[in-house]
């Protein structure tokens, strides 16, 4: 079996290089994930999204599925033809542009999305009679909020984290939402304040408090490291519209990229 990879992060490119071999963690439409000990990739087909632990293949969905993959397979990494490969670097850096106005379009694009995960607690008319996972989200926001207000860091990401897990789907909103959130964090240069550390440290401690997946993509935004869209944004300078954000960040998952834009307006607009 020999797999072309026409496109992967630098940060995938590294751990794909420093093991040898990869056992089938779980199959699912278009995605292969693989597993050596705590760390996943994901093998993609042709045009998915780029995410750190991607590894963007040349195949379709038929051509993924004809490789019969199932857990417990073995994959040498070998058998990951990345010579030719396109290497992006996907850290994220502090925002150069306005704030104002990115933070404007991001709205905008969180009011356009369909109506799914976390988007229904930023709109102006938000509906009154939430769901239980809504409503758990909302005052672990409000929580944060207050806590900030008063300079109790340590008490404001522990409200904050309460999102971990929170949600269903192959990655919960309230994960998703947290990575938006330490994206957002970066993105305004507040990685070093103490709430972002404080915050940091909370979502190390509680990284098993949801799955594999979930917990791959928390670990990679610690680790600054985030889906191209995500980058992009951090890239463009405020000249990004919104109709631009929403197809770029619809595209991951179902819900996932909303949430994670949902984090990253909650990190610029709600966090002092």
């Amino acid at each position: 079996m020999q797999i072309m990879i026409t496109d992967l992060s630098l940060y995938a490119k590294t751990i794909l290089e420093q093991h040898s071999s990869w056992t089938v963690h779980s199959v699912y439409r278009k995605t292969i994930n693989l597993q050596s000990g705590d760390l996943l990739l994901a093998l993609q087909t042709a045009g998915s999204p780029l995410s750190p632990i991607s590894l963007i293949t040349d195949l379709s969905e038929a051509g993924m599925d004809a490789l019969k993959a199932v857990p417990g397979m073995e994959i040498p990494s070998s058998a990951l033809q990345t010579d030719q490969a396109n290497v992006r670097d996907l850290f994220l850096s502090p925002f150069s542009g306005s704030f104002g106005k990115l933070s404007a379009a991001i709205h905008q694009a969180i009011c356009q999305a369909d109506d799914q995960g976390f988007r229904l607690l930023f709109l102006p008319d938000r509906q009154k009679n939430a769901s239980l996972i809504m409503e758990a989200a909302k005052k672990s926001l409000t929580d944060c909020r207050l806590f900030l207000q008063k300079q109790e860091t340590k008490a404001a990401a522990a409200a904050l984290v309460r999102l971990t897990g929170l949600g269903i789907g192959l990655t919960p909103s309230g994960d998703d939402f947290l990575c938006g959130a330490l994206a957002g964090l970066i993105l305004t240069n507040s990685w070093n304040l103490p709430f972002t550390t404080a915050l940091r440290q909370e979502i190390y401690a509680h990284l098993h408090d949801t799955n594999d997946i979930s917990r791959a993509f928390l670990a990679c935004a610690l680790e600054r490291q985030f889906s191209l869209p995500v980058v992009s944004l951090g890239k463009s300078s405020g000249a990004v519209t919104s109709d631009e954000i929403l197809t770029a960040f619809s595209k991951i998952g179902h819900s996932s990229g909303i949430d994670t834009l949902c984090g990253i307006y909650y990190a610029l607009t709600c966090i002092p």
